[in-house]
């Protein structure tokens, strides 16, 4: 029987809270940008001319306002329902298990737009770092633990939006007995 240890486990969300703090200072500076404006020519409008570039302004201040503020609720929105899923998935093992060799594995490129993709006993399997999930999703120039073909893993997963996500990955420890 194989030991094994986890390397993965789901349940971290911290690219999506740092980016999401991110998206708040951008709409903080922003908010900023429209009350300091706002309160800076109140008092100096003075002529008419002055005052059609002051208006055009505000309104260009407040339509990116709005839609700062838009994106980022539904960015979180869109995260938060994709989270809860996977979280409430996981904590109900309401989940598949897969255990085998690594085949078919084609490696991130460099450049790193590409897909890096396996298959563990007919179970396909595929991420990429620009595109993170609440999965697994580190390729192998980046250090991650999935290295290539013959590699023996066992990877809980659930199938969300046509994905395999994997949201536990478990390796075979070196003194394990097949």
């Amino acid at each position: 029987m194989k030991e094994y240890y986890t390397v993965y486990e789901t349940g971290k969300f911290e690219f999506h809270v740092n980016l999401s703090l991110i998206m708040f200072i951008i709409m903080l500076v922003a908010f900023s940008y429209v009350v300091i404006h706002n309160f800076k020519y109140k008092t100096t409008l003075s002529g008419e001319s002055f005052r059609k570039d002051v208006i055009v302004e505000r309104f260009l201040s407040m339509i990116g306002l709005i839609i700062t503020f838009s994106i980022f609720v539904i960015f979180i929105v869109v995260n938060v329902i994709d989270y809860s899923f996977i979280k409430k998935s996981y904590h109900n093992n309401d989940y598949s298990v897969v255990e085998g060799e690594i085949e078919n594995f084609i490696p991130m490129k460099i450049e790193g737009h590409s897909q890096e993709s396996f298959i563990v006993n007919e179970i396909e399997f595929s991420y990429n770092r620009s595109n993170p999930t609440y999965g697994y999703h580190l390729p192998k120039i980046d250090g991650g633990h999935i290295t290539g073909n013959g590699q023996y893993v066992k990877i809980s997963y659930i199938t969300y939006n046509n994905q395999n996500i994997i949201i536990k990955l478990e390796l075979v420890k070196y003194n394990s007995y097949n």
